[in-house]
């Protein structure tokens, strides 16, 4: 009686403290005042050398744009807005966007204008409709082979003091090649590491699916060559007539004779189910992403900075968030960091970065 009460004071407390809505602040506002002495710096929308679609390039260039806006207006300098760069990329006509034509027939937009319709009816003929979105078309080719001449041009006529261009060379997310347990997970690993001992590497995924299920199948076979389920080893009885010791006789009462056969074929079955269960998961993605950026002085039209960086992101354990958009997110954001900070430091030190660099040559 006691433990049941305690269990409901328990299960009550939580419902308590279950209430509310809780808030986590990813980022901290920054300082927001600009000076009017402040530097203006144009962030140029970067080409994707990879096959992109347009929706997710802007994505991309939204969250680039984000991270390196803040990084200069951290430093007390003033980045155009987004909406300026897309609206200056329109004027080019490297982007336009498509008011899409409306496909319904005439007679359902009739229906819409008689009196005789309920407004539950008419809100449903609408969402039959379907979303009237406009298109958004890219020219990303043409944008790729912009000029230096042509990019120093652009940002003159928005009059700012730093041009910040560059280029992201590799954005995808592929299975990682690993055999790490704790990240493919253990049903994974007794089925693809003894298929990669005997196979080799797979040439592609249903030639690794066959291998899988081939050594899954082995697993099984040898668990159920000395299982006892679902076949039974038989049970016999002696018979009733004739003396015992002269000539015995017995009859099978219960069991299979032949059960461990049955059940190699029966455990083998389930092992190659759960290694093609197995297969179909199991993978650890890796976002790959290569990203440079250069920064211009605008009015002397000369390159003053530039730097690269490669990065990875895999999950940790098969617990980690697997998402193929939080993964890009993470190395979109560190990538950005990393050449940001980068660049503040080789800006106001020049010299200690350079003497930072040999000494980690020297060590190394």
């Amino acid at each position: 009686m006691k433990m049941a009460k305690l269990v409901l004071f328990l299960l009550l407390l939580m419902a308590v403290t279950a209430c509310g809505t809780m808030v986590t602040v990813k980022s901290p506002p920054q300082r927001g005042l600009i000076t009017k002495e402040a530097k203006k710096v144009l962030i140029f929308p970067l080409p994707v050398y990879e096959e992109i679609d347009p929706a997710v390039w802007l994505e991309l260039n939204l969250q680039i744009f984000e991270e390196v806006a803040d990084s200069f207006q951290s430093q007390g300098y003033n980045p155009l807005p987004y909406e300026t760069v897309l609206s200056f990329l329109a004027e080019k006509g490297f982007l336009s966007v498509e008011e899409q034509t409306n496909t319904v027939h005439p007679s359902v937009l009739m229906t819409l204008e008689e009196a005789d319709w309920s407004t539950a009816m008419r809100e449903e003929i609408i969402k039959a409709m379907g979303p009237q979105t406009p298109k958004v078309h890219l020219n990303l080719e043409q944008l790729t082979y912009l000029s230096e001449k042509e990019l120093l041009d652009s940002a003159r006529a928005q009059g700012v003091d730093l041009l910040v261009c560059g280029r992201v060379s590799r954005f995808r997310v592929r299975p990682e090649e690993t055999l790490n347990p704790f990240r493919i997970g253990f049903l994974t690993f007794l089925t693809r590491a003894p298929s990669r001992l005997l196979y080799g590497a797979p040439q592609d995924d249903q030639a690794g699916r066959w291998q899988e299920m081939s050594v899954g199948a082995l697993w099984g076979g040898l668990i159920g060559a000395q299982a006892k389920d679902p076949f039974e080893p038989p049970v016999y009885k002696a018979r009733a007539q004739g003396h015992p010791l002269l000539a015995p006789s017995f009859k099978k009462v219960a069991g299979d004779a032949h059960y461990e056969t049955w059940n190699t074929v029966v455990w083998g079955l389930l092992g190659a189910s759960m290694a093609y269960l197995t297969s179909q998961g199991g993978d650890a993605p890796e976002a790959l992403l290569t990203l440079s950026l250069s920064v211009y002085d605008v009015p002397s039209g000369r390159k003053i900075w530039m730097s690269r960086t490669e990065l990875k992101a895999v999950p940790e354990t098969v617990f980690a968030p697997h998402s193929r958009e939080v993964l890009l997110e993470q190395t979109i954001k560190q990538g950005v960091d990393l050449l940001m900070k980068r660049f503040w430091t080789d800006l106001y030190a020049p010299k200690l970065a350079m003497s930072k660099e040999v000494d980690n040559k020297d060590t190394k």
